[in-house]
């Protein structure tokens, strides 16, 4: 009985002590409040609460704005050192709107948008479809869009969102929650994040998620797979190949064949598509979410997969470079469209991005018609 008294006691201590480090651990480059969610809330926070969004400047309950074709709105537009902690929107509209709205964030001063996503895709889901899922950083739930990656910023923030549709978008609505500083530490990074897509993606190439230069880390990818060629998935037994630092020569080995002299070969590779997403079996049970990973669109009918990988434990750390690519089919060798979108911190100045394709293209790939 004693020594059970001991050993509930001897718990009890250990317990309080990994609290009070945990809370003491909540202090992140001077800024209280970027570690455990619930541990780091009594600790008190030094910065200034703000918010931009859609609200009614009249009074009235007007809250939302109207885009018009072509036009530009300015969601956040702050001069001084902060760190955003919630953007959420809605808006009506069809898979159009959500691919053909466009979101950028400017950071610092900065020419050129180190975020540049369709509006729908940002959001971590494909095909312009809206699924109601819950994750750590992104959600969708009835109705509303939800982010909470964190977004520090030293000088300045300014945020737009474009209407690359033809028609018109008749009620954004928009709230964004931050907390800004006198100073942010310049050990904050900024966050960045990229759309792009390949159709088809050539054969024998892996399809590559981000290719870019500079110091930070990757903390996740929603990848958006439709099969050309059939109705299957087969192109998930392609693994994930990420190639980390100095590597300027495009001599990458992808996984075909023994590798050849001189060949790159992946600083991480796994064992299939499903795998890195943290499924099995061609994701078996069919759509699910979870807070670090899940599939939100499993469509055997048209052959499509929307996924998404949040790494949140397991950050992929890069000092020069980074670029994270995954086969398509086991040598690559499966007919697909691919678009994705990578989500990473890094130092600035960024790689400036490619342009954008024409607003169709921004549409999802039909898939391949019915073999009779």
């Amino acid at each position: 009985m004693r020594y059970s008294c001991r050993i509930a006691a001897f718990i009890a201590i250990f317990q309080l002590l990994n609290i009070a480090a945990s809370a003491a651990g909540q202090t992140v480059g001077g800024v209280p409040g970027l570690g455990s969610p619930l541990s780091g809330l009594p600790l008190e926070r030094t910065g200034t609460a703000r918010h931009a969004g859609s609200w009614d400047r009249n009074g009235r309950n007007n809250d939302y704005r109207i885009i018009a074709p072509g036009q530009s709105l300015v969601l956040l537009n702050y001069h001084g050192a902060g760190i955003i902690r919630r953007f959420w929107c809605t808006f009506p509209g069809n898979k159009r709107v959500r691919c053909q709205l466009i979101l950028r964030m400017y950071w610092d001063g900065e020419k050129h948008p180190s975020v540049r996503v369709p509006l729908g895709a940002f959001f971590g889901v494909g095909f312009g479809r809206r699924v109601d899922y819950k994750s750590a950083p992104l959600e969708e739930t009835s109705g509303g869009y939800n982010c909470f990656w964190p977004m520090p910023f030293h000088k300045s923030a300014y945020w737009t969102i474009t209407n690359e549709t033809n028609q018109t978008v008749r009620g954004f609505y928009w709230n964004i929650g931050f907390d800004t500083y006198k100073k942010v530490s310049s050990r904050m990074l900024e966050f960045h994040a990229l759309w792009r897509q390949e159709n088809p993606v050539p054969a024998g190439k892996n399809y590559v998620i981000l290719n870019t230069t500079g110091r930070g880390q990757y903390v996740g990818t929603a990848l958006f797979m439709q099969n050309l060629q059939d109705r299957g998935l087969e192109f998930l037994e392609g693994n994930e190949m990420v190639y980390i630092d100095g590597h300027k020569k495009e001599n990458y080995y992808q996984g075909i064949g023994p590798i050849k002299p001189g060949q790159i070969r992946p600083a991480i590779e796994g064992t299939g598509t499903e795998d890195y997403f943290c499924s099995g079996w061609y994701f078996r049970n069919g759509p699910y979410s979870a807070p670090y990973h899940g599939c939100v669109i499993k469509d055997v009918k048209r052959g499509r997969i929307s996924a998404y990988r949040w790494h949140i434990e397991d950050a992929i750390p890069f000092k020069k470079s980074i670029r994270f690519t995954i086969q398509v089919g086991p040598t690559d060798n499966v007919r697909a469209a691919y678009s994705s979108v990578a989500y990473w911190y890094q130092t600035q100045p960024h790689p400036v991005y490619p342009k954008l394709p024409p607003a169709a293209a921004l549409l999802p790939v039909p898939p391949p018609p019915r073999h009779k």
